[in-house]
C-alpha cells in the first residue's frame, strides 16, 4: 500500500511538472506576428522578437486620396511593443498546448503621440470641400468651376487599429477611411443657368493722376471682380466693399460731406457705387436703397449718382429675376467699368434717363447790388473783391427725376419712375 502511494505521488509530481512546463518553455508551434517562438524560454523569445520585429525602424505607409505617407510606428505614432507581456501571454499549460497558437503582440500606445500623428495625417490627406463657382474667362464667357466633395479622415478607424492594446497583424500599408463632405452648391446647379452673358455695361472716368483717389477706386472695385447676386437676393454695396479705413488699405482723398468737400479715407469710392448703380439699372435690377450726393458730380449726369457712407448710407439693389447676375468691376488707367452678366432676353432693351424737373436759382451773395441796400446799385466786386472784375455766378440747384424704359422689339413696354434727386443750389 505504501509502495502504491509513493508511485502515485511520483506520477502526480511528474504530471504537474509536465503541465507546468509551458510556463518555462513556450510550447512548440507558438508564433507572434508569424515569428515562431516555440521551444524558447521567455528571455530567448523576447530577444528573438526584438531582433526580428525591428520596431525602431518599422513604419506604416498610409494611403488615401491618391496620396501616401510613411510614419514610424514608435517614434511618430507612439505605438511600441510590450515584449514581456507578449511573451507572458505565450506561456500556457499543457491542456492549451495545441490550441491558441497564434498570439498577438501586446502594445503600449502613447495617446498624445498618436493623436498628434492623426492630426498630421488629417492635414495631409483631407480634401477641402469646395462649392461650384461661376468664373468669367478671358473671352467674357461665364463658365463653371466644378465643385469638390470634401474628404475628412475617419480618426476613429485609425485609433481602433491600435486602440485594443494588441495586434494580430501590423500592416506595412494601411488604407485610410474618410467621411464625405458634400458641397452646398453643385456643378450641375450652376450649369443649369448657363449661358450667362453681358447684359449691361457702364463706364465712368477719373483722373489717374490723383493717385490716392485712383487707388481707392481700384481697391473698392476689386471687391466685385466676380460678385454673384442670386435670384431674389439684395446686393449691399457697404457689405460688399466693407469699411473704408486705413487698416484696409484706403487713403485720404476728397469726399462730399453734405454740401462741401473734405479729405477723408475712401474718397472716390462713391464713383464706384455710382458706376455700379447705373450698370445695375440698365440690367433691370430693382432699386432698394439709394441716395444722391449733396453736390452734383462730374462723372455721371444729374440723377444717376449714388452716394454711400459706411454704416448709414448704402446702395442696395435686388435681383428680381429667376437667374443670377454676376457683377464685374474693373478700374484701370482712369476708366472704371462695371459689367453685369445675366440671362439675355431676346428683343428687350432697357434705357435709363434722368431729366431736370426744376432749376432752383442760387441766392445772390451779399453786396452784389441785388440786396436791400439801394446805395450799392447793380455793381458787383470782382473775384477777389478788389480788382473790379465780375464774380462767377453761383451754381443753381436742381430737382431731377430718373426713369427707366423697357422696350421690346422696338415697342415701349413699360416706363418706371425710379426716384427724384434734389441738389441744393450753391451757397455764397
Amino acid at each position: 500500500m505504501r509502495r502504491l502511494t509513493v508511485q502515485f505521488t511520483v506520477w502526480a509530481i511528474l504530471l504537474v511538472c509536465v503541465a507546468m512546463a509551458g510556463y518555462v518553455i513556450i510550447w512548440p508551434g507558438t508564433s507572434v506576428l508569424g515569428i515562431d517562438v516555440g521551444g524558447l524560454t521567455a528571455r530567448a523569445a523576447e530577444s528573438l522578437l526584438f531582433d526580428t520585429l525591428g520596431w525602431d525602424s518599422r513604419e506604416i505607409t498610409f494611403v488615401g486620396n491618391d496620396k501616401e505617407i510613411a510614419l514610424l510606428l514608435g517614434m511618430e505614432l507612439g505605438v511600441t511593443p510590450d515584449l514581456k507581456a507578449t511573451v507572458k501571454a505565450c506561456m500556457r499549460p499543457l491542456w492549451k498546448a495545441f490550441t491558441d497558437r497564434e498570439k498577438p503582440v501586446r502594445l503600449t500606445v502613447d495617446r498624445d503621440k498618436l493623436s498628434a500623428s492623426i492630426e498630421r495625417l488629417a492635414s495631409f490627406f483631407d480634401v477641402s470641400v469646395r462649392d461650384a463657382e461661376f468664373h468669367i474667362d478671358s473671352g467674357d464667357r461665364v463658365v463653371v468651376i466644378p465643385h469638390v466633395v470634401g474628404k475628412s479622415l475617419d480618426a476613429s478607424s485609425l485609433e481602433a487599429l491600435f486602440g485594443s492594446g494588441y495586434a494580430y497583424t501590423v500592416p506595412d500599408r494601411y488604407n485610410l477611411e474618410f467621411h464625405d463632405i458634400e458641397p452646398r452648391v453643385r456643378t450641375e446647379e450652376l450649369e443649369a443657368y448657363l449661358p450667362l452673358e453681358i447684359i449691361s455695361s457702364y463706364t465712368t472716368y477719373y483722373a489717374a493722376s490723383k493717385v490716392d483717389r485712383a487707388h481707392n477706386i481700384s481697391l473698392a472695385a476689386s471687391t466685385m471682380a466676380e460678385l454673384v447676386i442670386w435670384p431674389g437676393e439684395t446686393f449691399s454695396f457697404n457689405q460688399t466693399v466693407g469699411p473704408r479705413t486705413p487698416d484696409r488699405g484706403y487713403r485720404k482723398a476728397p469726399v462730399i460731406v453734405g454740401e462741401r468737400l473734405e479729405d477723408d479715407y475712401g474718397g472716390g469710392v462713391c464713383q464706384v457705387s455710382t458706376t455700379v448703380y447705373v450698370a445695375m439699372l440698365q440690367a433691370g435690377l430693382t432699386v432698394t436703397e439709394r441716395y444722391c450726393h449733396g453736390l452734383p458730380v462730374d462723372y455721371v449726369p444729374l440723377g444717376l449718382d449714388a452716394t454711400v457712407a459706411w454704416d448709414y448710407l448704402d446702395l442696395k439693389m435686388t435681383n428680381p429675376g429667376p437667374y443670377p447676375c454676376i457683377i464685374r468691376a474693373r478700374a484701370s488707367h482712369g476708366a472704371l467699368t462695371v459689367d453685369v452678366f445675366g440671362k439675355r432676353i431676346p428683343g428687350l432693351k432697357i434705357e435709363v434717363e434722368s431729366r431736370v424737373l426744376k432749376e432752383i436759382p442760387a441766392e445772390p451773395p451779399p453786396g452784389t447790388g441785388t440786396g436791400s441796400d439801394p446805395a450799392q446799385g447793380s455793381m458787383s466786386p470782382g473775384p477777389g473783391g478788389d480788382d473790379g472784375g465780375s464774380k462767377p455766378a453761383l451754381r443753381p440747384g436742381y430737382l431731377v427725376e430718373t426713369i427707366r424704359r423697357y422696350i421690346r422689339n422696338g415697342v415701349l413696354e413699360k416706363t418706371e419712375r425710379l426716384n427724384t434727386s434734389s441738389y441744393p443750389p450753391e451757397k455764397p
